[in-house]
């Protein structure tokens, strides 16, 4: 379709990018409208107001994009890349520099949209958006696919473990010989316990307190995360 009928390709795409270049002197209202004219769509007065409230922004319609907070930002942005009614959402970093409640905003936006049957494709440094939003995520590094599939899949795939956090101190050679226990080490006040059996583990943790006297607290358990399958794949960090 994108060759034989370029303009009608576009049209079916709806684009956020990382940062959005919008008009300094044209309200939310007046910049939705512009920028679904760029696609030749006709906005009424009643489809512009029904966007911004689904976007959380009625309150802003006549307010300029550099008075609003960086999560209204955003959702301005998300408003305009609908605004010409796309199947096909492209996002860009959607959340990137959102402090966590706007972050957790457009999160529920997004949630919203993909409710509606549209295809949302995310790139993002964040394995917890990946995590909380994608469906099938695949994993890039330095311009090769590593991995593609369910986040789930990935980290399954991989075999990676869990990890027990627990404030005790207890000595180091003697935990590592607990039942499924593959590495462990102290992080501050903390003892940091991998194991392929967690389940296994912990009881067996319990005992070995109980032993020299002691009883396990603050314990934590943590499975394996995307960001865990990033670093697996990958080899180094998400700078």
């Amino acid at each position: 379709m994108a060759g034989r009928e370029p303009k009608q390709a576009k049209g079916a795409l709806g684009i956020q990018l990382q940062k959005t270049a919008l008009l300094d002197d044209l309200s939310a209202a007046e910049l939705i409208e512009v920028y679904a004219a760029l696609y030749d769509v006709q906005l009424p007065p009643e489809r512009i107001g029904a966007l911004l409230e689904r976007f959380g922004l009625s309150e802003q319609r006549g307010k300029f994009a550099r008075q609003m907070s960086g999560g209204q930002q955003q959702r301005l942005a998300l408003a305009i890349a609908l605004a010409n009614d796309p199947q096909i959402i492209m996002l860009d970093e959607p959340t990137a520099a959102l402090d966590p409640h706007a972050r957790r905003e457009v999160w529920d936006v997004l949630r919203g949209l993909h409710e509606d049957r549209r295809t949302i494709l995310i790139t993002t440094h964040s394995m917890e958006e990946a995590e909380a939003l994608c469906g099938r995520v695949a994993i890039i590094d330095q311009g090769k696919i590593m991995a593609i599939g369910s986040p789930a899949a990935i980290v399954a795939g991989l075999g990676l473990q869990a990890t027990l956090k627990a404030a005790i101190d207890l000595p180091l050679e003697t935990v590592r010989g607990l039942p499924a226990v593959t590495a462990v080490r102290y992080t501050g006040q903390h003892l940091e316990i991998q194991s392929a059996a967690p389940q296994t583990t912990l009881p067996a943790l319990h005992q070995l307190a109980a032993q020299h006297g002691k009883v396990v607290t603050e314990f934590t358990l943590r499975q394996a995360s995307l960001e865990d399958a990033f670093l697996a794949l990958t080899g180094r960090s998400l700078n």
